[in-house]
């Protein structure tokens, strides 16, 4: 809902303030919320409840993020190329979420095998897929595999807990980062 809702404050924001500091501060807004859900996460029993303040958070910079990165990039080219720079700003984006889902899934599973190794080193041939299988929220096959369904659920809360600092730490990183490197406070110029 934040996603739907905030573009056109981030709108008015990047008119009134320019870039330089609508773009960090929705970066810094989506690490804010990973940060969020980690703790959440780490409240006794995980649940919707819990998470909910950080994927609001991370809704927020999302919808704060999004306009202002798409009007910067078609804003800062002649008009007879926006249309080549909005088709550059989408694909490096979708390229950008394909490698990040990817790369999330992987700390995810990577994050469940670590915490399953010390209680399961009888299961080392195949703790990936046992991990994987617990990924999809398959505890059964844990249990299945000799391992407690409390130490599956706590394995996947390790996992879990990596994914949120992954996603903390690259937020807050090209939060810096495009505060760096975008240029003064320049206010954008009025959309037609």
């Amino acid at each position: 809902m934040p996603t739907l809702l905030v573009p056109p404050l981030a709108e008015r924001l990047l008119l009134a303030r320019g870039p330089r500091f609508v773009i960090p501060l929705g970066l810094l807004t989506i690490g804010l919320g990973f940060v969020l859900m980690r703790l959440g996460a780490g409240l006794g029993e995980a649940a919707w409840v819990t998470l909910l303040p950080g994927c609001v958070v991370t809704g927020l910079g999302v919808g704060l993020t999004n306009t202002p990165v798409a009007n910067t990039a078609t804003g800062s080219v002649a008009i007879e190329r926006a249309g080549m720079a909005s088709a550059m700003d989408m694909s490096v984006r979708m390229m950008a979420l394909s490698i990040s889902i990817a790369l999330m899934g992987l700390i995810l599973v990577r994050g469940i095998r670590a915490s399953l190794e010390p209680v399961a080193p009888h299961a080392a041939s195949g703790l990936t897929a046992l991990s994987e299988s617990v990924a999809a929220g398959n505890l059964a096959a844990a249990e299945a595999a000799g391992i407690p369904v409390e130490m599956a659920r706590h394995a996947l809360g390790e996992g879990f807990d990596a994914v949120m600092l992954y996603g903390a730490t690259a937020a807050f990183g090209f939060g810096c980062l495009s505060l760096l490197t975008l240029k003064g406070g320049a206010r954008m110029p009025a959309l037609r």
